[in-house]
């Protein structure tokens, strides 16, 4: 069993690799009569396990299942790579002619106790959590300190700046990025916090991303609250329009006014309305009735001429 050891060892497990053990539990030969001129054939069926230590980098380590079934993944995939090549064939000792199909059952992986070891590094100036083992003993002997995951984490130690201690920490975008609205007064319009250059999944609407909003930045869970909450003063339909980087249509009315002329107007589409003047400009100041936009901006006005 030592040669089909050495063979499993030298297929499956990493060039050099002293973290990479892999061990026999179950060795059975199977002989099979043929009845043509008395010859038998045999087949030996090995039971193995697989042993990967690795002391995981930051990045992507949150959960240590979805790290597990990559890893037993890779190894599925290395093992078959290496029978369709008859690479593994020719690690065996002499005298075997085949190698069938390798499986894997149900597997647990051993990970390092510091992959779901996470805990808040105060003792640096970021604000973020991290799992290197080298938390300080008052941490580790209390144990009220250390938490399974890096967002768990995040959540109980920095959560008035929970963006920044993911990012910090080494999760991916798509953990943080929350893709909610938050005013960019450069532009005059609201930005999505995402990472730029984040592409859409599938049919979801177009992303305007900006980059992670600031942990002290009010974010908001559409671009019309966005645009209410912190832009009022310009047309709802041209801002709602900007910060989406969708054209602003007919019906997309929602409910301001502004002054056009010496009529107050609704902000929609001409012709989608009667009292519809056309999407409102950005210098356009809005209302959200007709009798405030005439009371502010054409007092002079008779009421019933207003509008």
């Amino acid at each position: 069993m030592v040669g089909v050891q050495a063979a499993l060892e030298l297929k499956l497990c990493p060039a050099g690799s002293t973290d990479c053990k892999i061990t026999i539990k179950t060795a059975v030969c199977v002989v099979a009569a043929r009845a043509f001129r008395g010859l038998s054939t045999s087949t030996l069926n090995v039971d193995y396990e697989v042993k990967i230590a690795a002391k995981c980098a930051q990045s992507d380590c949150s959960d240590a299942a979805v790290l597990s079934a990559a890893v037993k993944q890779v190894v599925q995939e290395t093992a078959n790579a290496a029978v369709a090549d008859n690479s593994l064939l020719a690690a065996l000792p002499t005298g075997a002619t085949a190698v069938g199909a390798i499986t894997q059952g149900v597997s647990a992986f051993e990970l390092l106790a510091d992959l779901t070891s996470w805990y808040p590094t105060w003792h640096n100036t970021d604000n973020t959590c991290s799992n290197d083992g080298n938390a300080p003993a008052y941490m580790t002997l209390t144990g009220n300190f250390i938490y399974g995951t890096l967002e768990s984490c995040c959540n109980a130690f920095y959560s008035w700046s929970f963006t920044e201690c993911m990012k910090l920490g080494g999760a991916t975008s798509a953990t943080y990025a929350t893709n909610e609205f938050y005013v960019d007064y450069t532009s005059m319009s609201c930005k999505q916090s995402c990472e730029v250059g984040t592409a859409a999944v599938g049919t979801a609407p177009q992303l305007n991303c900006a980059g992670i909003a600031p942990s002290w930045m009010t974010v908001f869970a559409t671009a019309e609250l966005c645009c209410k909450g912190k832009l009022w003063w310009l047309g709802a339909s041209a801002c709602v329009a900007d910060s989406t980087l969708i054209p602003a249509t007919a019906g997309a009315w929602g409910g301001d006014w502004y002054k056009k002329g010496q009529k107050c107007v609704k902000d929609c589409d001409v012709g989608s309305d009667s009292q519809c003047g056309g999407m409102a400009e950005r210098w356009d100041e809005v209302f959200s009735s007709s009798s405030a936009c005439c009371k502010n901006k054409l007092w002079w006005v008779e009421p019933t001429q207003c509008t």
